[in-house]
């Protein structure tokens, strides 16, 4: 378990590497998975980051406003990318860890990128998000976004599929994010 962790974030971090060497600067899910705030990839908690105040990366929160920012989850493995004009004011963002598995999730169209280990997708809104087997509604590896947000143009979530056991064997093809609705 240890040595595929460890071959986990080798090739995350080339993928990262790769990236930072494009022309485009990569994507905001990209982008955002290279500036975490994780103890492990990014700015300590007390630092501050090119979007603006630093993550805390034991607790997975950070401040964005109009500016646009990344927050992540405390692990790593939940990533939102909000982008300039989302907001228009500063809002404290939290993403933990899910204390339940919704039994229903509304499917959301995304890209799985097997070299980065992620899977990723657009939304307007914060809520429970979870990777998700569309083709057998298996729900894994739940993380919550606080506060209830809806965003004037879409941001990015995108999630480390490789950490989450539960998904080791669905094949990529069917592995997307899901929601909770509220009130489900």
């Amino acid at each position: 378990m240890r040595r595929t962790k460890q071959h986990n974030l080798l090739v995350l971090a080339l993928a990262l590497t790769l990236a930072a060497c494009s022309d485009d600067g990569g994507s905001p899910a990209d982008q955002g998975l290279a500036d975490l705030g994780r103890p492990d990839n990014g700015p300590q908690a007390d630092q501050k980051t090119a979007d603006g105040p630093a993550a805390d990366a034991a607790t997975g929160t950070k401040t964005i406003g109009a500016a646009g920012g990344v927050v992540a989850s405390a692990d790593g493995h939940l990533v939102l990318t909000v982008p300039a004009g989302a907001l228009t004011q500063d809002r404290v963002f939290t993403i933990t860890p899910a204390t339940y598995t919704p039994t229903f999730l509304t499917e959301v169209p995304s890209t799985v990128d097997s070299t980065a280990g992620t899977v990723s997708a657009q939304t307007t809104h914060t809520s429970t998000w979870c990777l998700y087997d569309k083709a057998t509604g298996f729900i894994a590896c739940c993380y919550t976004v606080d506060p209830d947000t809806q965003f004037s143009i879409a941001v990015a979530l995108t999630a480390l599929y490789t950490d989450c056991a539960a998904m080791s064997s669905v094949p990529l093809s069917v592995i997307v994010l899901g929601y909770e609705q509220p009130g489900s």
